[in-house]
């Protein structure tokens, strides 16, 4: 797995991940292991990484930046 974004907000991990498996790319969401970042300090609202699988990494990307304007 790679990582695609990082150390964002929990309800926007949520969001990207349900925009790529919509498209068939499976997506994990993991904590960031950013110093006080963590559910102890922000709760549901702690920061997340998106990885996904390396082979569908570029993919992955460009369906991001097509759905958010950056073409």
């Amino acid at each position: 797995m790679k990582k695609l974004k990082e150390a964002i907000q929990r309800h926007e991990a949520e969001l990207i991940k349900g925009i790529l498996e919509n498209e068939g790319i499976e997506v994990e969401i993991k904590p960031s292991h950013i110093a006080y970042t963590d559910t102890i300090y922000f709760g549901e609202g702690s920061l997340s990484d998106i990885l996904v699988p390396d082979e569908m990494f570029e993919k992955a990307k460009k369906i991001l930046e097509e759905y958010s304007g950056k073409e």
